[in-house]
């Protein structure tokens, strides 16, 4: 994510932050997949991470914790979304 320095800022932003362009990394893997799982730092807005699912697409972030700070954040997309607390067998994780 570009180290530490990133931590100055109030936010980072995926498109502008990264070495290589995050929202460039995301369509490309899109090509892939629609079940994308991504990490990212934590002062990423979660409204840009869900922009990236698309109109009618769904996703969902969660904050990751160690001990007590916040340290990161991942965002699901596609199936990798557990729904109704059972995830799809036929996704290979």
């Amino acid at each position: 994510w570009g180290g530490p320095q990133y931590n100055k800022y109030a936010y980072f932003d995926v498109k502008e932050m990264m070495m290589y362009d995050g929202l460039e990394i995301f369509k490309m893997t899109q090509k892939i997949t629609d079940n994308i799982i991504y990490f990212l730092p934590r002062n990423v807005l979660p409204e840009q991470a869900a922009k990236l699912a698309g109109l009618q697409a769904v996703c969902e972030c969660e904050y990751n914790w160690l001990i007590d700070k916040v340290k990161s954040l991942t965002c699901y997309y596609g199936k990798t979304i557990d729904y109704f607390g059972q995830f799809d067998s036929s996704v290979p994780y």
